[in-house]
């Protein structure tokens, strides 16, 4: 092996679950700075290495998507880590969980109440499909509810989405209403909303939609927008890059395959709402009401909901005619109220532990609130304030 590794990365990035693969592999690779990495497939203008005479790496992350040229994938000096894709008969894998997947989607279906299910299944030939599916069924059933399949066997419409459409279209339309409809990844998501839109069927009152990738360009751009599961691509490709360290190290990792889980499901506006969004504002408000004096952002709420920010401010002022910042300064005002009444700790100390920062800001927006400065609050509520002037002569 050469003195400094050469790492040959063929991945794809014209899928944004790539990309953050992609990161996830430069991330163990800027913390390990000891590797020449060069690229396959990532750019049509990239430099190419010809036939890999002049350039042989020493190891390689492998898309299955990408073809290797068979001087590489026959070489048995070079270990090659595959990261996704169907699994490989032999050798060393990174995948994600598609059964925890699948199993969430169903956990948060049911917890919504829903008895009627669909699927709607992508490539059949697929392992990651298969075990999804499976994993879906089996766990709505877990439920004793059973689930209604949509996958296209016919050659002829897998290629072409004019001809499927129509018998995608007849499947949604015979679906019992209201229907929760997981769909194998962002792009058949997509797909099932535009024909519920173009068929007169609601989402999410008719049928609520939650797919796998959390791509926001397909995500963001349906209407209404698409509820997603975003697997934890990053930690994939930091996996996958640390894997191929340890075999370049001429280490025996005890695992040939690794799998990696959920980063969170990102709410948007095909889950069925008339449920969901009570629910979403009570547990808003519980995390509220236990970390709004810790000085907790709107973006660390948002992140902590699991959620989109667009998502979480339309059906939390829906839900309680409230805005996130709203909730925040109203239970931290509620925490100075008390503090103020019930104790006798300066104005500075009873700032910093109702979550500001700034006393001058806390002052300033008190008395806009109350009409009154902090000062003059705590006298009138614990007895102290003078009685009024007299207004007679």
């Amino acid at each position: 092996m050469n003195v400094t590794p050469r790492v040959l990365i063929a991945l794809s990035v014209n899928v944004k679950a790539n990309q953050d693969k992609l990161k996830g592999i430069l991330q163990y690779a800027r913390s390990n700075p000891h590797w020449d990495i060069q690229f396959l497939g990532l750019h049509p203008v990239y430099p190419q290495l010809g036939t890999f005479e002049h350039w042989i790496p020493d190891g390689i992350i492998h898309d299955p998507n990408i073809v290797l040229p068979e001087t590489l994938r026959t070489n048995p000096n070079i270990p090659i880590v595959r990261i996704d894709g169907a699994a490989p008969g032999r050798g060393y894998w990174v995948t994600h969980d598609s059964r925890l997947i699948s199993q969430t989607v169903a956990h948060v279906f049911l917890s919504l109440g829903f008895s009627n299910f669909g699927y709607v299944d992508t490539s059949p030939e697929a392992a990651w499909s298969r075990i999804r599916r499976e994993a879906f069924i089996a766990q709505i059933a877990k439920a004793k509810f059973t689930c209604s399949v949509y996958a296209n066997t016919d050659p002829c419409e897998s290629h072409d989405w004019g001809l499927e459409r129509h018998r995608l279209a007849a499947w949604l339309h015979a679906l019992p209403k209201p229907c929760a409809v997981m769909a194998a990844m962002d792009l058949r998501g997509k797909q099932v909303i535009d024909i519920c839109q173009e068929e007169s069927m609601s989402v999410p009152k008719d049928i609520s939609v939650i797919s796998v990738d959390n791509d926001e360009i397909l995500c963001e751009s349906t209407t209404p927008t698409l509820t997603s599961v975003l697997p934890d691509f990053e930690k994939g490709g930091f996996l996958a890059a640390q894997l191929l360290d340890e075999l370049l190290q001429g280490r025996n990792p005890e695992k040939t395959t690794i799998t990696y889980g959920i980063k969170r499901l990102v709410y948007r506006e095909s889950v069925r709402d008339d449920l969901s969004r009570r629910g979403f504002a009570n547990r808003a408000l519980k995390i509220i009401r236990r970390r709004a004096c810790d000085g907790m952002s709107v973006t660390d709420l948002v992140r902590a909901l699991n959620t989109s920010k667009r998502y979480a401010e339309i059906h939390f002022k829906r839900s309680t005619g409230m805005t996130l910042l709203d909730a925040i300064r109203q239970e931290r005002l509620a925490k100075v109220c008390a503090l103020l009444r019930d104790t006798t700790l300066p104005i500075s100390q009873i700032s910093i532990q109702s979550g500001y920062n700034a006393e001058a800001h806390l002052k300033r927006l008190f008395k806009r609130e109350f009409g009154m400065s902090m000062r003059d609050y705590r006298k009138r509520k614990r007895g102290r304030q003078p009685p009024p002037a007299s207004q007679g002569g």
